[in-house]
């Protein structure tokens, strides 16, 4: 989760000029034991018919963008994947020149993250996944 928070955070600031703004807000939920994390910018913003390719692989928004953006278009692909695999949900508010926010609702149990993370070690066929986690 905290790698996902930083290429969201990265993308944030890579995608907003000098004199705009970032943020990151934060709220949980103990009861429900989740928390929100919402990453917001006043960037250049993303056109709605353009959202839902961002989170494919390999893919921006524009192809001139990546000759001024560095980057290969990954980020928000790995950012779902892993947002999804512990149990959660990632969302996209952004319009063009209005900048964009995405919002990241964690699964509603901490138990989620080992499991997910076990899973993946088992589909990647690592025999002793738990080392890795110390």
């Amino acid at each position: 989760l905290l790698r996902s928070l930083n290429i969201l955070l990265d993308n944030a600031v890579k995608f907003t000029p000098n004199g705009g703004a970032i943020g990151l807000d934060v709220k949980g939920d103990v009861e429900q034991e989740r928390i929100l994390i919402v990453v917001w910018d006043t960037g250049i913003g993303i056109p709605d018919e353009q959202q839902e390719r961002i989170f494919q692989p390999c893919i921006q928004v524009d192809g001139s963008l990546a000759r001024h953006y560095e980057g290969i278009g990954l980020g928000l692909a790995y950012v779902q994947l892993m947002v999804n695999l512990l149990g959660g949900t990632l969302a996209l508010e952004s319009a063009p020149g209005a900048g964009s926010r995405l919002l990241v609702l964690t699964g509603a149990s901490h138990k989620g993250y080992l499991d997910a993370y076990l899973q993946l070690m088992h589909d990647m066929a690592v025999k002793d996944p738990l080392p890795l986690l110390r």
